[in-house]
């Protein structure tokens, strides 16, 4: 039922049936899970994510969805809670260690956030996301040079980041270094085209070379986007 064609309702009312057929544990929270990624009211899912991590108190997966949609409802309290139990679960899950260096930045909590993205950098070296993951907390603090360090060497690992370019252009424009927030919109643009960012930025640069009327209509173009 959540395939194209199927029903919200429908696919609700599956996942229930099964719920009250299913004995073991795993199954009766997997069950929950799938019903709560249906729901459309926020503490409904929440409410079956609950009870799957209350039915089977070591599935990660149940944590890891609960954690996201307290972040996406601004409770980044709860969510820290969550982030952190699922690496009590499995140390090593580099995604739940920046969702959780996120949230405590968010909270001002910049110091264990940089000890979490540290420990995110250590467990995959050769990967970007930790470092585009430490930029984005090193910029939170207005550690601009750290935070550039930290998006070349993310850039460098993966050329292909569109987060990292973004946030390195990001930084260029806002340090009116227009030739290079310029070079990382180009390669962002043979990435993705038609990203949002890449207009707003592309109109920040126009802007502050004086070309009001061509800035003016990248943002327009935006707009009808």
């Amino acid at each position: 039922q959540a395939l194209p064609g199927g029903t919200r309702k429908a696919g609700i009312e599956a996942a229930s049936k099964a719920l009250k057929l299913y004995e073991d544990s795993e199954q009766r929270a997997n069950a929950l899970m799938a019903r709560a990624a249906l729901r459309e009211d926020v503490n409904e899912k929440i409410a079956d994510l609950s009870e799957a991590i209350k039915v089977d108190e070591d599935n990660s997966a149940a944590i890891t969805a609960r954690a996201a949609v307290y972040s996406q409802q601004g409770n980044l309290e709860d969510a820290t809670k969550d982030f952190r139990r699922v690496l009590e679960l499995d140390g090593d899950d580099v995604l739940a260690m920046s969702a959780l260096a996120e949230a405590l930045a968010q909270q001002k909590e910049f110091d264990q956030a940089i000890e979490i993205a540290n420990q995110a950098v250590e467990k995959q070296p050769d990967a970007s996301a930790g470092y585009e993951l430490r930029a984005r907390i090193h910029l939170m603090q207005n550690k601009i040079d750290e935070g550039r360090k930290d998006l070349d060497k993310a850039i460098d690992l993966n050329p292909k980041s569109e987060g990292a370019l973004l946030l390195r252009a990001n930084v260029a424009l806002a340090e009116s270094r227009l030739e290079a927030a310029n070079k990382d919109l180009d390669a962002l643009q043979q990435i993705n085209p038609n990203s949002p960012q890449l207009y707003l930025l592309r109109a920040g640069v126009l802007e502050q070379q004086g070309d009001y009327y061509r800035a003016a209509k990248l943002l327009e173009a935006l707009l009808q986007f």
